[in-house]
């Protein structure tokens, strides 16, 4: 596996290699995302690194639309959401942390969350 350098790096250096067995707890993983803001990267419950490539035109425009959609019907029915989308991580109870296309979360559980 390989995770390009951050974009302010000298562009001499050489990309960043993994072993494929590599585990991360959640916390390295943050600190790995911190070091790399250009990769997009998700860790699974296993703490394996999971590299994600850019959503080509269509997905994202499909995706935009989506989000906008849930935003419609969430302000129109008046339900108490927050609304994320696929650039927002969620640690979850496994230790893995994705990003979903879109997420909603109830505020009243986004409130009890510590951050």
């Amino acid at each position: 596996m390989t995770v390009a350098p951050p974009a302010s790096t000298s562009a001499a250096a050489p990309p960043l290699l993994l072993p494929p067995d590599l585990q991360l707890s959640p916390e390295q993983f943050h600190a790995v995302c911190a070091a790399n803001p250009e990769a997009v990267l998700e860790l699974d419950a296993c703490g394996h690194l999971i590299v994600m490539t850019p959503t080509g035109g269509e997905t994202g425009a499909r995706n935009s639309t989506l989000l906008v959609l849930l935003d419609l019907a969430l302000r129109s029915n008046g339900l108490d959401f927050k609304l994320f989308d696929s650039s927002t991580g969620f640690q979850l109870p496994d230790g893995s942390v994705l990003s979903p296309d879109a997420s909603l979360v109830r505020r009243d559980r986004w409130l009890a969350l510590t951050l």
